[in-house]
């Protein structure tokens, strides 16, 4: 039996051959881009993409929630010597309860700044029982020092403004769970 009755017969057909070759892909490179340089050196193209370092606007650290009263910042963490030093610097936007918390190895006096820093920002310092000591404002793109009125342990840094606009002062309770693999130097 055949599966498709009723057509032209195997006899009345013309035999026709099959296409016995598979298709092809051909992948070509890109042509590579040739760069001037000021040297005699001859550097090779390569079409390899480059891995590039982050940027200084690049967000690299962990976020996690800190809840103030019954307000919830996500904050970035600066951890390490690296993180703290570059903090906000050169960041042009950040979320309206977004922040940066910078965390110490130890309680001692702290200063900061807001050298290359184009965001207002006002600045928590928090002893080690995440009890805020004072805040301050702090203007774009300067050197004057911001210093906490007693040890602190943690800074946080958020939008000028978003303390007052909250009503929260001194004394109040900060509420955060560091993870246990952040690496505190």
């Amino acid at each position: 039996m055949v599966a498709c009755a009723g057509g032209p017969t195997a006899a009345s057909r013309p035999v026709v051959p099959l296409a016995t070759s598979v298709p092809t892909v051909t992948v070509v490179s890109p042509v590579p881009t040739l760069v001037p340089i000021k040297s005699t050196q001859t550097v090779p193209a390569t079409s390899t993409p480059t891995l590039v370092a982050p940027g200084p606007t690049s967000t690299i650290t962990p976020t996690i929630p800190l809840t103030i009263e019954t307000h919830v910042l996500q904050v970035e963490l600066a951890s390490t010597p690296e993180q703290r030093s570059r903090g906000l610097m050169h960041r042009r936007d950040l979320q309206a309860d977004g922040g940066m918390l910078f965390v110490f190895p130890d309680e001692a006096p702290r200063n900061f700044w807001m050298r290359n820093t184009p965001l207002p920002l006002s600045i928590a310092f928090l002893d080690s029982e995440q009890r805020i000591i004072n805040i301050d404002d702090m203007a774009p793109f300067t050197d004057t020092p911001h210093p906490s009125l007693a040890p602190a342990r943690y800074a946080l840094e958020v939008h000028q403004g978003w303390f007052a606009e909250r009503g929260i002062t001194a004394g109040a309770l900060c509420e955060f769970a560091l993870p246990a693999d952040v690496n505190i130097r």
